[in-house]
This record gives C-alpha cells, structure tokens and sequence, in this order.
C-alpha cells in the first residue's frame, strides 16, 4: 500500500483587536485581523470569515499581505469572507472600519475565523479563531462638576 500525507498547514489567526478599546456608540470604531502561515508548508487556500456584530455598521476594509500572501485589496460589507493565499512565513492584515451605531449599550462582540482549504490539514485549530468584546465607554457620572462649592 501507498499512503499520500499532504503536508501540514499552519495557517493561525493571531490577533484580533479594536481601536478604540471602548466604543462610543455613533462614533468610529477599527478592528485589526492578523492571520499568518507558519508554516511548513504553503496554506493556498484559507477562508477567512468574519460576521461583524450587528451594531458595527458601514464596515470597510483593506487588506495588507506579506512574505507572498494574496488577498483582495478592499471590501465592505457586514460580512468579511475571503479566500486568500499564505505561503508559509507570510501574514495578512485587514483592518475595517466602522461605525457603531447611535444608540448602543451592549458590548460588541467580534470572532474571525481562519480555515485551512483541502486537501490540507492543520495540525492545530485551537488557533484558528480569535474573537474580542468592546465595551461601551463609561457614562460620565459627575454631578456636581465644581464640588459643592460655587463655581469662583
């Protein structure tokens, strides 16, 4: 018997983080994706997905690849799906912006998620997935802006 054993990937989605770290509902808002191959061999066809919440509207973004990756340079929409190309050592950055929408309270929470494409395997998909919650900022609860003294 031959046994054909296609060589690991590893593709892994590094980070995901947002800017600012608290939101102001009806203000701007960035999140970054890293995804990044290391290797050793080359992960050709990646999915990645990332279904923003609800509240993150207007999402736009563009994409930065390195080391020989390939994307998509740009896209918008609620939805980021691309397949993209990470030979081993490169990475790939999206960052999308947006705005949360007037209103909000709730913390927002945002998962991306990278997949290897077959024939492949990746030996670890515990690092496949990053997810981050934004936090709405703190109300300011000042009262009395001058103390109890009147103001001079």
């Amino acid at each position: 018997d031959v046994a054909f054993r296609y060589p690991d990937y590893r593709a892994a989605l590094r980070t995901l983080a947002a800017t600012p770290a608290q939101y102001t509902a009806g203000a701007p808002l960035t999140y970054t994706i890293t995804v990044s191959n290391q290797g050793p061999a080359n992960a050709l066809s990646t999915t990645i997905v990332d279904a923003f919440p609800g509240a993150f509207t207007g999402a736009s973004w563009t994409c930065a690849a390195s080391g020989g990756a390939t994307c998509a340079a740009s896209g918008s929409g609620p939805v980021l799906t691309e397949v993209i190309a990470l030979p081993a050592g490169a990475s790939i950055v999206y960052t999308v912006a947006g705005e949360v929408a007037a209103g909000t309270t709730a913390t927002l929470t945002n998962a991306a998620i990278a997949v290897v494409g077959a024939p492949a395997t990746d030996p670890d998909t515990t690092n496949n997935t990053a997810s981050i919650d934004t936090a709405p900022v703190a109300p300011d609860d000042t009262i009395l802006a001058n103390g109890f003294d009147p103001p001079a």
